[in-house]
């Protein structure tokens, strides 16, 4: 099987890399407007060519990787141009206007709208890795709309990334993934900020009261300096003023 894979970061570049370990597809193309990444994607081993979308046309299995407005824009164009046999699959956030933009075409079996839930804080073709996807979830969206035979290449593919397919409608997606996030950088911001806080503690041999104090008034300077419209609002706290009297930071005061 031929595929080609739009959009070579690290959710595209992933999908790439873990396709050509499982012996799945024989080849792999690669689309990405950004010049740099597809160098990289060539370098790194990402993909075997870089095409251009005409190069579809030719191609057994077409995933995209980019943005929700640019999957609502190139999306109906990619489904004029692949063969009848194909399958199109997108790894979109968000459904409900992706769904929408292929609602009434003609070959909308052919085309399998799923979101594999999965990411790391970096981006690009170097950010890439074989794994990303295992024991992750993934979402398809209108099943019944979807070719039995196109579904099938689809969790053939999701299997081969390692990852557990739920079935959703699309408005129901949203607050699942919004409850999802949300969970997750709320756990990422209090780590950073326990990482951040014990880190001054070790370098300055300040108490925690005094080290959180000080993380706070260095944020707030920070913010002024390159001009930040909340500069002057910072997080509920008892401290007044940073204890960290030796600090040069200490004429800053936080406002409670």
């Amino acid at each position: 099987m031929k595929a080609t894979v739009i959009g070579l970061g690290l959710i595209g570049g992933s999908i790439a890399l873990d396709l050509k370990k499982s012996g799945l597809v024989t080849h792999i193309a690669g689309i990405d407007l950004n010049s740099e990444h597809t160098a990289d994607a060539l370098k790194l081993g990402l993909v075997d060519e870089i095409v251009s979308s005409a190069a579809v046309k030719d191609m057994d299995l077409i995933v995209m990787a980019i943005p929700v407005s640019a999957l609502v824009k190139t999306l109906p164009g990619i489904l004029d141009t692949v063969p009848n046999h194909a399958v199109v699959i997108d790894a979109g956030s968000t459904k409900s206007q992706i769904c929408k933009a292929v609602a009434n075409h003609p070959k909308r079996a052919q085309f399998v709208a799923s979101h594999p839930i999965a990411g790391t804080e970096n981006s690009g073709p170097a950010a890439a890795f074989s794994g990303l996807f295992r024991n992750k979830t993934n979402i398809i969206c209108e099943r019944e709309l979807t070719s039995p035979a196109a579904l099938e290449v689809a969790l053939k593919v999701f299997d081969a990334l390692g990852m557990n397919t739920i079935f959703m409608e699309p408005g129901s997606t949203i607050g699942m993934l919004l409850m999802f996030h949300t969970c997750r950088m709320s756990v990422r911001f209090c780590w950073d900020k326990l990482y951040l806080t014990l880190n001054v503690m070790k370098r300055t041999s300040l108490t925690w009261r005094a080290a959180v104090s000080h993380q706070q008034c260095v944020l707030r300077k920070a913010r002024r300096i390159c001009g930040h419209p909340y500069s002057n609002k910072m997080p509920s706290t008892s401290v007044k003023r940073c204890l960290n009297t030796s600090c040069t930071c200490s004429d800053f005061s936080i406002t409670s």
